[in-house]
């Protein structure tokens, strides 16, 4: 004998309203109107509201004493969210339950969800609302990030059934029954409803809009466009990665992956922040997962450590390697990186951070010389623009005597002291004294000859970088270095993070991309980087 549906019998519905604290009157008053749950899911909360209300209004005060029944707010509650469970559960998420079933329907199983299911689900997201996801263009190798963008954009966007558009592009779809350890009800509508229905059907033609303005004027144009005499976006994806994600896609993400961090490491005597040597593990992470081969976390931290070439971060980590709270990849580097900013306001270690800027963005400076030159004073000396001798030779230079700026020297020999031209390769940016201030880097003689012979080097560097370097001219030992495109400001470091992970930085505005190694090529074929409408491999 075939088992009965829960949604088709009677007798699990009594059972269910008992459950959630209905009396027998009300239950008999109740099912007159509802005979078996089917039809509560066939209606909506205002029809259910309206039902009830009525029947108290008839039966609170009846004439007859063994007529009169009540059904209060909170069982009101109940069955509005048990309402809303059989609309995401069986029929978004085609969960299947029988007769035998009712029982697990109980008061403390709906109490538990009333709250979450009486929520209102947010409005449908307009299509004149303005994006607030970039999605950077399609150019036939840079799918992984047009993929993970797009992704994004399609969760800010609510579809007409409630959840955001991220549904249709889901890899799987995941049974109700398998969705339990799923706190967060959305989460689990999104991984569970069903392609299918009214509310799909207009999310489907929504899709379909948002691949056409993505992809109009690149590669995938005309895949996408074949579509559109039925404005169905889920085939146009389908096409899409079919065409994009060949049978060697998953091989070339992880080979990109180990590229994103091949010879990345973290010296802090070195211009490159910790907070960017994560974000390329991160990255790399997050192509392996991609190409469905997760890194294991004991092996993202081994790779990560490796590239820490800081004593004191190592001894840090060597106390903490085997502490149970750490052995996740963004727990450890949490701790590390406090580590890091304690060992700075500590002043045990000294990494200097320099950024370019244009030399039109010190136009406002009023220090600056107004002939157009940038002054500096110290020690009774003006450098600026102008006619004087230094030992840099001709041309502009930065030397002890009179003259910074453009001016004739007598002679090319670098002296040491505070005009000697330095070899920033050869600076040791640990040895700059403590507590310095590095926008006032004059000093009296008593102090100046206080420091190590290292340490006045890396204030030398740094006034070198602060104020111009050398100009254009020859001495005797050939021609100086030439920075008239940009220059160099010294900026303290930025301030101490939260023990959360650094959010990634911002794009770098254009102008200032730099591009290492290699050529910027652009290919003409959608599906040339990874390989065309072959199977996606296992990974």
């Amino acid at each position: 004998m075939a088992a009965v549906n829960l949604m088709d019998s009677a007798i699990a519905w009594e059972e269910i309203l008992d459950n959630f604290g209905l009396s027998p009157r009300a239950i008999a008053r109740f099912t007159e109107d509802f005979t078996v749950p089917s039809e509560i899911m066939a209606s909506n909360p205002e029809q259910i509201k309206t039902v009830i209300n009525s029947q108290n209004k008839m039966y609170r005060s009846h004439t007859t004493a063994n007529q009169r029944c009540y059904i209060n707010t909170a069982q009101l509650n109940r069955v509005l969210a048990f309402y809303k469970w059989t609309i995401v559960a069986i029929k978004d998420g085609q969960a299947a339950y029988e007769e035998a079933d009712a029982a697990t329907f109980d008061l403390d199983w709906v109490n538990s969800i009333v709250d979450e299911y009486l929520m209102k689900d947010p409005s449908t997201t307009p299509q004149s609302t303005p994006s607030s996801v970039i999605v950077p263009k399609f150019v036939g190798t840079n799918w992984h990030d047009t993929k993970s963008k797009l992704t994004a954009l399609l969760a800010t966007r609510v579809g007409n059934s409630g959840i955001p558009l991220t549904y249709l592009v889901r890899k799987t779809r995941l049974r109700w029954e398998d969705t339990d350890t799923m706190s967060n009800l959305q989460e689990r509508r999104i991984s569970t409803k069903a392609h299918e229905g009214n509310t799909y059907e207009l999310d489907n033609r929504e899709l379909f809009r948002i691949l056409m303005s993505t992809f109009t004027a690149t590669t995938l144009d005309n895949v996408v466009k074949s579509f559109q005499t039925t404005n169905d976006g889920m085939s146009a994806w389908t096409a899409i990665t079919a065409n994009v994600e060949g049978s060697n896609y998953f091989n070339e993400l992880k080979r990109q992956g180990d590229a994103a961090i091949e010879g990345v490491f973290f010296d802090p005597n070195k211009n490159f922040a910790f907070e960017k040597y994560f974000d390329k593990h991160v990255r790399s992470h997050e192509l392996h997962a991609e190409a469905e081969a997760p890194v294991p976390e004991w092996r993202k931290i081994d790779l990560f450590m490796k590239g820490v070439r800081c004593t004191a971060l190592q001894n840090d980590f060597r106390g903490l390697k085997d502490d149970p709270l750490y052995k996740t990849f963004t727990a450890l580097y949490n701790k590390i990186n406090e580590n890091y900013r304690t060992l700075i306001d500590q002043g045990i270690l000294k990494p200097v951070s320099v950024f370019k800027r244009r030399i039109a963005q010190l136009g406002s400076d009023p220090n600056s010389n107004p002939r157009g030159g940038r002054a500096y004073r110290g020690r009774g000396r003006d450098f600026g623009r102008g006619r004087g001798y230094g030992r840099y030779g001709r041309g502009r230079g930065f030397g002890r005597g009179r003259g910074y700026g453009r001016g004739r020297g007598r002679g090319g020999r670098q002296q040491s002291g505070r005009g000697r031209n330095i070899d920033m390769s050869q600076v040791n940016m640990s040895a700059l004294p403590p507590n310095i201030d590095l926008n006032n880097l004059s000093f009296s003689d008593d102090e100046w000859y206080a420091f190590s012979q290292a340490g006045r080097d890396a204030i030398s560097a740094l006034r070198q970088i602060s104020y111009g370097g050398l100009g254009r001219g020859r001495g005797r030992h050939g021609p100086g270095t030439q920075h008239e495109r940009q220059i160099f400001q010294l900026v303290q470091l930025p301030p101490t993070p939260t023990s959360a992970a650094p959010i990634p930085p911002n794009d770098i505005p254009a102008g200032n991309i730099q591009h290492h190694g290699g050529n910027d090529t652009r290919s003409t074929d959608a599906g040339s980087a990874f390989g065309r409408n072959g199977p996606p491999s296992s990974g």
